[in-house]
């Protein structure tokens, strides 16, 4: 049916439920592509990885040792998944039609890196789509409004990201890119990251909303604190800010940054000043490592 070898990166994390509901769609849309489905189990406790091999014989699993969080897990599945494209989709994304076909269009423009798959809430209503990055106040935000995306340029429309939980990528570019950074370990903003450094490439990232999906439950959200997920996603914030703005641009981020620190001191916001040291810590110990 097409040229591409496919492969589907779906990593697992205490999800025998959330696989026994949706996994099937996805091996019903799969099979007329060959598509090798490889599930990176991330250490699970509920018995993921033995439902996986008595229920999904087909499927080619790979199990971490240990828990390793999203982002290595995917990288890892990547790494092993045999194929051109990868699409990566996380255990609570339901497919009800042909998600695979309207996406491997896209594929045709050797310099597209990755398409991004719309993703719908149970009820049918727009869940995530294209994504616009901009920065206020020195730190990064993403616009997920379909509003305030960019244009259709000649009937493409492009994002500045491929979303993580359900998208498509060329495999020898995220090769070449090194994977998702782990410098965002476990979770969130690592496919900002690696979309900005895409671009910075010169690569395209298209939004293709005919390749439709379900997005159920929120893996992340199901399975850590919320105190835990707003620091996570705080500190990496902040890391993406102090990694990729350089010169006067980096200048004036860390000195807006700084002052966010010092009236969240005189604030008493301990989420955002326990994200400051931290990845002010994470950016030191990088930097002796490359001293080395």
């Amino acid at each position: 049916m097409t040229d591409y070898r496919i492969g589907i990166v779906i990593p697992c994390y205490n999800s025998r439920q959330l696989l026994k509901q949706y996994l099937p769609s996805i091996i019903d849309y799969s099979q007329k592509y060959n598509a090798q489905i490889t599930i990176v189990d991330d250490g699970s406790s509920d018995g993921s990885a033995e439902f996986i091999q008595s229920h999904f014989g087909d499927v080619n699993l790979i199990l971490n040792r240990k828990n390793e969080g999203f982002i290595r897990t995917v990288n890892r599945g990547v790494k092993e998944s045999s194929g051109d494209i990868a699409i990566l989709l996380n255990t609570d994304i339901e497919a009800r039609s042909d998600f695979i076909a309207p996406v491997l269009a896209h594929f045709k423009d050797d310099n597209v890196f990755a398409v991004s798959l719309k993703s719908r809430n149970p009820d049918g209503t727009f869940r995530e789509g294209a994504k616009r990055l901009v920065f206020r106040a020195g730190l990064p935000k993403v616009l997920h409004n379909e509003d305030d995306q960019y244009p259709p340029v000649e009937g493409i429309r492009y994002t500045d990201y491929p979303v993580g939980g359900h998208c498509a990528l060329r495999i020898s570019m995220f090769k070449e890119l090194g994977g998702f950074d782990d410098l965002y370990s476990p979770f969130y903003w690592e496919d900002t990251d690696l979309g900005y450094r895409a671009r910075g490439h010169g690569w395209k990232i298209v939004y293709e909303p005919s390749a439709e999906v379900y997005h159920h439950h929120g893996v992340i959200a199901t399975s850590f604190e919320d105190e835990y997920i707003k620091n996570v996603r705080t500190r990496n914030r902040i890391l993406f800010s102090l990694r990729h703005k350089r010169g006067l641009v980096g200048i004036y981020c860390k000195i807006l940054i700084a002052f966010r620190g010092l009236f969240s001191f005189i604030g008493g916001n301990r989420v955002f000043l326990e994200a400051l040291r931290q990845a002010t810590k994470i950016l030191n110990e990088k930097r002796q490592v490359s001293k080395a």
